[in-house]
């Protein structure tokens, strides 16, 4: 597997080893083929079950959220807490001619994909060559994520953007050119803006990164180098310009409540910490972690993970304690102290959140378990190198024992992602398209509350879900006009909120009544939805004064309704056939995830070749699909601040923007600068 220790010998670049153009070409082949082979084993899902709704309790969230800012710009109803995954979403969906949901689909095994990438070529940049080793750490991290793709769409941006961050900030080591800087920092803060609330595990693994790279600035200091010129000072100067794009990104797309707007919790947990319920709230993460990892999955996970130290001794370091002292002289390449620096942060930060989580506090460790690569690296390396060494006889039992355990590993991670579904099933998505269709034959303004009701333990879990379906089949401009009441319909019209003697249930039911009594005087559409609740559905078909909308939608009386304009009425005993259900094709994302993937490819090109000229080729092709999603999303938030619409011509700007600045930069350096002499890997 090549050399494995932190103690790496110095050596000018391998970069741009000497690879022929037959070599090239296979490189980039093999690095293709991975890539589709890991979407293929995240997409086939959706074909092989007939699954025509994302998968994730999030997706629908990505959906509503992306058609808002596409009819109103990013910030309303919370949009602009994320803004960059919001118009990235957006501006995807007008660049293919699909759907968001069809993107929201396709994306999260994308994300996943291009993560697990970063995280292969942030090895070989760091630990020399090796293509076993490369296959093994890409595919155990891009399957490490099945838990996250199951609908964390800004979780999984931030991975990838990051995980291409560190690959630049690798081979740009030792120098560190301006235009590297410029590339990361960029990254780092598309990153941000696609999921703020993660920026916290970027600076865990940035400090990792930057005590490892304290021996080499004492070390450079020493020879006289100036500080600025320094890795450590520069890594500093560009962690701190990308939050303050981040902050200035967030800040322009923040935007205030909409006055007599409804409620808008996205999920649970924002509504737990809302109220500050920080027992349910803990309760939520702890049992997220242990059905995400259970303890039989999260041994075998562990095990693999320490098998780097099976690997035969004279392979590995002299010791530890003679490691460090080398780390410490600064004989350490930089690139090997940059990831270990990076997995160790990671490691200790998992392991610290997990415990205190299991402590009683509400650190959120199983999101930090489910996104720590550094167990997927760790184990892709240890498997490879424990088949290079011993006698042939012993090479060949190593070599069965490194396949049974790289089997185990992709058994523990995709499992997760074969057992899962859409939490909900193509009637709610076909119940909700029949209720917005009837939003759309009333004037533009009115309301159309759902009316909804939950007697699970955990009622916010599931009134959020329904919300989130509805809003996301309602047209774009009417998702702010969607309200929410929680309770039985008769309560509705008898004009009070639900109450069950549950504090969740009815601080929730409290909240949305009070929300929605400006929506009231404006004459609203109220609906009960079969698919929600079919028992209150029932209940509703029963009131006087209701009115059956579509086969699974039943209108309440409330007030006087507006005048309708003319439109087609669902017959009440129409089948469901009847009812268009705006389903995606189940083999929609089976040909979007490629698409999507060439796409970013070719917007990033010319960013990551301009960045990383001493690169190959191959590394180029590794991190310009996230160079390409990085310049959508900036330049998407950047124009929605300006008032660009995202739809429509918005979309394409944002492309034309990112591929014409890619192409430009990387013409201007080709023309200012030499070309690198080629460099002969060391091993």
């Amino acid at each position: 597997m090549g050399r494995m220790s932190l103690q790496a010998r110095p050596r000018a670049s391998s970069l741009r080893p000497e690879v022929g153009p037959a070599n090239a070409l296979g490189e980039i082949g093999s690095l293709a083929g991975l890539a589709l082979a890991l979407l293929v084993a995240y997409v086939g899902i959706y074909p092989a079950l007939g699954l025509r709704v994302p998968i994730g309790s999030d997706a629908p969230v990505y959906v509503w959220w992306a058609h808002l800012a596409s009819a109103s710009g990013i910030g309303p109803l919370g949009t602009g807490v994320r803004p960059g995954i919001v118009g990235l979403l957006a501006d995807l969906a007008v660049l293919t001619h699909t759907s968001v949901d069809a993107v929201a689909a396709a994306f999260a095994p994308l994300s996943a994909t291009l993560a697990g990438l970063s995280t292969g070529v942030l090895v070989e940049s760091a630990l020399g060559r090796g293509r076993l080793r490369f296959a093994l750490v890409s595919a155990f991290a891009a399957l490490y994520l099945s838990t996250l793709a199951q609908g964390y769409l800004s979780s999984l941006a931030y991975l990838a953007l990051f995980g291409a961050a560190l690959v630049t900030l690798s081979e740009g080591l030792p120098a560190l050119a301006p235009g590297a800087l410029l590339a990361v920092t960029a990254l780092l803060a598309a990153a941000g803006l696609s999921e703020p609330l993660f920026i916290a595990v970027g600076a865990g693994v940035s400090a990792g990164v930057l005590v490892a790279l304290v021996p080499a600035f004492l070390r450079d200091r020493r020879a006289g180098a100036p500080l600025g010129r320094t890795a450590l000072a520069r890594l500093v100067a560009v962690w701190a310009g990308s939050l303050a794009l981040v902050g200035a990104g967030l800040g322009a797309s923040a935007a205030g409540p909409i006055p007599g707007g409804p409620l808008a919790d996205t999920s649970r947990d924002s509504f737990l910490r809302r109220h500050g319920m920080g027992a349910a709230l803990r309760g939520s993460y702890v049992t997220t972690l242990r059905n995400e990892l259970p303890w039989p999955r999260t041994a075998a996970l562990l095990v693999l993970a320490a098998t780097p130290l099976a690997v035969p001794r004279r392979s590995r370091s002299r010791g530890l304690v003679t490691t460090l002292r080398a780390w410490w002289a600064g004989e350490v390449a930089d690139r090997a102290a940059l990831f270990w620096g990076a997995t160790a942060s990671s490691l200790v930060m998992t392991a610290g959140g997990v415990v205190l989580l299991l402590a009683g506090t509400g650190a959120p460790g199983q999101r930090l378990a489910a996104c720590c690569l550094a167990i997927p690296a760790l184990a892709g390396i240890g498997l490879a190198g424990v088949t290079r060494r011993g006698a042939a006889r012993r090479r060949r039992l190593a070599r069965t024992l490194a396949a049974v355990g790289s089997l185990a590993f992709v058994v523990a991670t995709w499992s997760s992602w074969a057992i899962a579904r859409p939490m909900v099933g193509p009637s709610v998505p076909s119940d909700a398209a029949a209720a917005a269709r009837a939003l759309a034959t009333l004037p533009e303004g009115t309301p159309l509350v759902l009316v909804t009701d939950s007697t699970k333990a955990a009622p916010t879990i599931f009134v959020a879900r329904f919300a989130n379906y509805l809003r996301a089949a309602v047209p774009p401009p009417r998702v702010a006009d969607v309200y929410v009441y929680v309770g039985w319909p008769t309560d509705f019209v008898a004009g009070r909120p639900g109450r069950r003697g549950s504090a969740e249930y009815d601080a929730l039911a409290a909240d949305y009544w009070r929300a929605l009594q400006p929506a009231l005087r404006r004459h609203p559409l109220a609906v009960v939805v079969r698919a929600f609740n079919p028992a209150a559905f029932r209940a509703a078909l029963a009131i006087p004064g209701s009115r059956r909308l579509a086969p699974g939608v039943v209108s309440l009386p409330v007030g006087s309704p507006p005048a309708a304009r003319p439109a087609a009425r669902v017959p009440a005993d129409a089948g469901p056939a009847a009812v268009d259900p705006g389903l995606m094709s189940p083999w929609t994302p089976v040909w979007l995830a490629p698409a999507l993937l060439a796409l970013a490819a070719l917007l990033g090109w010319g960013w990551a070749a301009a960045a990383l000229p001493r690169s190959r080729r191959a590394v180029h092709l590794a991190v310009a699909p996230g160079f390409g999603l990085a310049g959508l999303m900036l330049v998407a938030v950047a124009g929605a601040a300006a008032g660009l619409p995202l739809a429509g011509a918005g979309a394409w700007i944002a492309a034309a923007v990112t591929l014409a600045g890619g192409l430009a930069v990387l013409v201007a350096r080709r023309r200012t600068e030499a070309p690198p002499a080629p460099v002969r890997h060391l091993r």
